[in-house]
């Protein structure tokens, strides 16, 4: 009768065990690191992000603010605080019947003056279903 060839897996598993043993000791030496002296941030310096709301009606109206305003006048308005050191978000609060045409021209016209963070502003609904 032949005996079966078998691998002994008991030495190769011991191997493997001391290996990881090993990287696990000399992980933490591997890393280094450099102390930096960081520059700490006043927070009363900080400007905080502004924002403006602009509104559109059913009827097509643009208000910036709460102020009604052509599409020239506002995209001149747009293009000022686009050149401010930080650029505002805009908020935009259309009705729910304005199609869609209409408010892609209005983020076109947004984007096109170099404003680039747009939100739209969606009321909360109170109703539970």
């Amino acid at each position: 009768m032949t005996e079966l060839a078998e691998i002994n897996m008991t030495p190769m598993v011991d191997v493997m065990l001391v290996l990881l043993i090993i990287f696990m000791v000399t992980m933490p030496f591997v890393y280094q690191s450099v102390d930096v002296s960081v520059p700490e941030l006043n927070t009363e310096q900080t400007q905080q992000q502004s924002s403006h709301q602009v509104k559109i009606t059913l009827s097509g109206e643009l208000y910036i603010d709460n102020m009604l305003t052509s599409r020239l006048q506002l995209q001149r308005q747009l293009k000022h605080l686009a050149q401010l050191k930080l650029k505002p978000d805009i908020n935009i609060n259309a009705d729910k019947q304005v199609s869609y045409q209409q408010l892609i021209e209005l983020m076109v016209l947004i984007q096109s003056s170099g404003l680039e963070r747009i939100q739209f502003v969606t009321p909360i609904s109170t109703s539970s279903n």
